[in-house]
């Protein structure tokens, strides 16, 4: 049985011009995403950005169409090393002036989440960035970046960003662990992982190593793998990125 609305929308759109609807049935959440979406669009357009704010997201667009894992700036006293890495090698973007970097480091922190109340020049500072959330324009890619914030000798300052994609996939091929730079000894090791699901699993490895990505593309195989029977439960998983399964967090 069709519900009344539907068959009210579906007389209007005839009245209109359009008589040859197709239904759909879509997820509530779904919906919520496509509005949310529209909403930043609005935001965005409409906000006026200062100039060293359009220059930080400039920066980070760069970034993110490099497919860059995470970017560091590195502020002496007269001028700053700007750093990124890609595949796990870090290579010099470029280097700009050191009022330049203090402006785009601090507009970046002030623009951020989860951070203090004021930027301060010569403390340990951490914040993040959420698309969502952030006065800031981000690549559509990224979900979030994570910033570090430390001293270096002389005033200068040290900026470490961490970015996080958005990349979802529920096609099994694209999720071979091979296709991320692992062996195929190490994917048979993954795939008797999954099919033994008892103890405890370690992914360690230095920074920008992948260990987010590997975990996160394992999970959502070991998904797909048990036919989306399964929930996935975290504490507090660092994995920011979105999951395509079912995660509750305890």
């Amino acid at each position: 049985m069709k519900h009344h609305l539907v068959q009210m929308l579906r007389e209007i759109a005839t009245r209109k011009g359009y008589p040859n609807l197709t239904i759909y049935e879509v997820n509530l959440k779904d919906i919520r995403l496509l509005y949310e979406a529209s909403l930043k669009t609005v935001q965005n357009n409409g906000q006026d950005l200062l100039p060293v704010e359009k220059r930080a997201s400039m920066l980070l667009f760069e970034c993110a169409e490099m497919r860059v894992s995470d970017l560091h700036i590195k502020v002496y006293d007269a001028e700053a090393d700007i750093y990124i890495r890609k595949d796990g090698d870090m290579e010099l973007l470029r280097q700009i002036e050191s009022n330049t970097a203090h402006s785009i480091l601090a507009s970046l922190y002030n623009n951020a989440d989860d951070s203090d109340a004021t930027y301060k020049i010569n403390a340990y500072q951490a914040a993040r960035i959420v698309a969502s959330k952030s006065r800031l324009a981000l690549p559509p890619v990224i979900q979030a970046v994570r910033l570090q914030f430390n001293p270096l000798g002389q005033g200068g300052r040290y900026l470490i960003a961490r970015f996080l994609y958005t990349d979802k996939s529920e096609k099994q091929k694209e999720m071979d662990p091979t296709r991320f730079g692992f062996h195929h000894s190490h994917a048979e090791s993954f795939s008797r992982m999954r099919n033994l699901p008892i103890g405890i699993n370690i992914i360690s490895g230095p920074t920008g190593s992948g260990k987010s990505t590997t975990l996160k593309n394992l999970l959502e195989l070991l998904y797909i793998e048990k036919r989306k029977k399964l929930i996935l439960s975290a504490l507090k998983i660092h994995l920011s990125m979105k999951l395509t399964a079912r995660l509750s967090y305890l």
